[in-house]
């Protein structure tokens, strides 16, 4: 059974959550090893990617990196070509040290200001605004009893911290959903605890409440990617007090659309990211029954399929994956391999990136 967050922070009316309740195992994995390709059942193959020539199964350079750790939080940063990567927490200690990954190398950053240690915020890239954008987290481990409503931005090598002038949710929270979309030029955020079932965006410094009609269930820990393909904004899965969900929205100029594909594994914590090379929404890992996967899965033109590359992360949650344009690759680092998540994580250190349906551990 997933521990729930105390009840003193729930809001004491949401009809957003819905009455019906589902459960579908996700499948285990827990050695940190590659793992043989037949150890899992696969849907469908993929034939969305092109034979890959040996520079592209090459492995890429590497160097030490952040330390064990899951809940991190990860975005792409194109003023210096790389993935920025902050904070994150393993069993003893919640972390707020700021990364760098580019061209295979990990490189750690010293700005003269940090926001605290936290684990399990919200970081997405303001592509109109220039920099990269932090709201909440969690402050203490393993208690949910401390949440963070503060904003930060990112840029230049510096953290700001803008809460003051930006407003925003009334609660502090953890565990949102959030990408940048692009069609409406802003952050868009949804759910997450404790502003379940709301949708609030960010832009030009300030944080919005809307209010659209028949939002999806008020959840947290759900994955949300923009999806350029479609022009809008794609969130999956999800949990609320041990029901999880397998459910696939888009967001649009305001509007919430629930998209009714193929249905596929209950998910949270899993990781969800656009592959601009591909043209599709990548996802990977996530907590199912209590228990984390090693699955892969694309999501485009509305339907999910999964793919069974030869190698791939071991089963995990709680990691970062976000896409990295300069180097044509998406980039997975860390998360928790465990079930017991609160009482026990077992974090990560591995870095792994994905280009034209290969895994490569780097």
């Amino acid at each position: 059974m997933i521990e729930n967050p105390p009840a003193q922070f729930t809001r004491k009316a949401r009809s957003s959550i819905p009455t019906l309740i589902l459960a579908i195992v996700a499948a285990v994995v827990l050695t940190p090893v590659y793992v043989p390709i037949d150890s899992i059942v696969s849907t469908s193959g993929s034939d969305r990617h092109s034979s890959p020539s040996s520079a592209v199964v090459a492995a890429v350079s590497s160097s030490t990196g952040p330390s064990a750790r899951a809940f991190a939080m990860s975005a792409y940063y194109p003023k210096d070509r790389a993935i920025l990567l902050f904070g994150g927490v393993n069993n003893s200690t919640m972390f707020n040290d700021t990364w760098e990954f580019h061209a295979g190398t990990w490189t750690q950053l010293t700005p003269p200001a940090s926001p605290s240690p936290r684990w399990g915020a919200m970081m997405v890239y303001d592509a109109r605004d220039g920099y990269v954008v932090l709201w909440g987290g969690n402050s203490n481990w393993p208690s949910w009893s401390y949440p963070l409503s503060d904003t930060w931005v990112f840029s230049n090598g510096t953290w700001k911290n803008i809460s003051r002038s930006a407003g925003g949710p009334p609660l502090a929270g953890s565990f949102p959903a959030a990408a940048y979309d692009a069609a409406d030029r802003y952050v868009v955020m949804f759910g997450g605890w404790a502003e379940l079932g709301e949708t609030w965006t960010f832009s030009a410094g300030k944080w919005s409440q809307l209010t659209p009609s028949n939002p999806p269930a008020g959840v947290f820990g759900a994955g949300m990617a923009y999806d350029a393909r479609s022009n809008s904004s794609i969130l999956y899965g999800g949990e609320y007090y041990s029901v999880v969900y397998n459910q696939t929205w888009s967001y649009h100029r305001g509007v919430w659309t629930r998209i009714y594909g193929n249905a596929i594994h209950r998910l949270f914590y899993q990781g969800l990211t656009y592959q601009s090379n591909g043209g599709y929404v990548l996802m990977f890992g996530g907590l199912g029954n209590g228990c984390p996967t090693s699955e892969t899965w694309e999501f485009a033109s509305g339907i999910w399929t999964q793919v069974t590359p030869r190698h791939y992360p071991s089963a995990r949650y709680g990691e970062t994956l976000s896409y990295d344009p300069a180097d044509g690759y998406s980039v997975l680092f860390g998360g928790s391999g465990t079930c017991t998540w609160l009482s026990n994580l077992t974090p990560h250190s591995d870095t792994w990136t994905w280009s034209h349906g290969i895994w490569t551990r780097i």
